[in-house]
């Protein structure tokens, strides 16, 4: 049978711009896919329709007979958002090649992660950081999971390779930190990269050393406030990463003006007004 989008024979793999009306003409070769998750539509297409979308290494896939073998949810979200978007798009391969497309593991953060980094990088206690990283860069609210779950594998695995010193920095910092005084080492490492931003690397040593180790801290310090309120923590119950960086992000704000305080109350706001790092 002659392909509906005359496919060339050979294997090709390209860029292409994939408008509404090519994404309808695609899919109408998705005779034989998996259940359409319509949440993951509605994903993909808030990411493209707010330009956080980027092309994927996963590539639309078309089988010689016009048959889509992958890229369902890509191309019903490109339709839902009313956009054209590029995608990599692999054209001519054989149906039987892609029986099992969907019989493995999908790969998760730390897999992309660490491919992308290699064996000697502790991944597991990078990841974190960085994806909440790129949530606050794109001003994303971190404590709604749908929007957290815009941010792509790919997102971050961009964001680290920009970002590895820094990142290795902070999530150094941030677990002598916890594993001093608690206060949990993504939220450390957040902190340390929110702070180091505006203020750089050796302030927020300082700080996070007055806070770990207690030596010179008088009453009124906001440094004794925050590690007093960690052993509190730490003696109950944990609370939550995202409080644990507003939480440490006021405390920052109040050291770096001298601001006396007795106790620290744990941050219970909203995304809307969420502390910001004083310059």
């Amino acid at each position: 049978m002659k392909s509906k989008f005359n496919i060339p024979e050979e294997i090709t793999v390209a860029v292409e711009v994939i408008t509404p009306v090519i994404a309808k003409k695609m899919l109408e070769g998705n005779t034989d896919n998996r259940k359409l998750r319509k949440f993951r539509v509605e994903q993909y297409a808030d990411a493209i329709k707010r330009g956080l979308w980027d092309i994927q290494n996963d590539a639309i896939t078309i089988a010689k007979s016009g048959k889509l073998l992958n890229g369902q949810h890509r191309l019903h979200a490109i339709v839902e958002a009313d956009t054209a978007v590029q995608c990599l798009v692999l054209r001519g391969v054989d149906e039987g090649t892609y029986a099992s497309i969907d019989a493995g593991l999908s790969r998760n953060l730390n897999d992309a992660l660490l491919a992308a980094t290699g064996a000697g990088v502790n991944v597991s206690h990078i990841s974190p950081i960085a994806k909440m990283m790129v949530a606050f860069d794109c001003g994303l609210n971190i404590f709604d999971t749908n929007a957290m779950a815009l941010v792509q594998r790919q997102d971050v695995v961009d964001y680290y390779n920009k970002n590895n010193e820094t990142l290795e920095w902070a999530k150094n910092l941030g677990s002598k930190a916890d594993s001093a005084v608690g206060g949990i080492r993504t939220a450390w490492g957040v902190f340390c990269v929110l702070a180091a931003s505006k203020h750089g690397k050796d302030k927020v040593e300082e700080f996070v050393n007055l806070v770990t180790n207690g030596v010179g801290l008088k009453p009124g310090d906001s440094p004794l406030a925050l590690r007093n309120w960690l052993s509190r923590q730490r003696a109950h119950q944990r609370s939550a990463t995202r409080t644990n960086i507003a939480t440490f992000i006021s405390n920052f704000n109040k050291w770096l003006v001298q601001e006396k305080i007795s106790v620290v109350r744990p941050y219970s706001g909203t995304w809307e007004n969420f502390p910001e790092v004083v310059d």
